[in-house]
């Protein structure tokens, strides 16, 4: 695995440091390194289940998140991280 360093804007360091823990992350290194993931898939092909499933997603009816949601989300996602790194397929 390689390794890279940055430079950003201390404003910036900041603003990802406060996001950090709301979007699941252990660190800023991870919060960076889901942005590097996501920008790798840009471009990729959406099968047709996914995209099925998308919009599904966009045709059903708003519904106003709550902080318990958003909570029961991040325990989820952090379970799914966990197990992800106890196979070795995420750092």
């Amino acid at each position: 695995m390689a390794t890279i360093s940055i430079c950003v804007p201390d404003h910036l360091l900041r603003q990802a440091r406060s996001r950090v823990s709301k979007r699941g992350h252990a660190t800023v290194e991870d919060y960076l390194l889901s942005f590097i993931h996501a920008l790798a898939l840009e471009g990729e092909p959406i099968d047709a289940a996914t995209e099925a499933a998308l919009l599904e997603g966009l045709d059903s009816p708003l519904v106003e998140m709550t902080d318990a949601d958003w909570d029961a989300k991040l325990v989820r996602y952090d379970q799914r991280r966990r197990t992800a790194r106890s196979r070795g397929n995420v750092r």
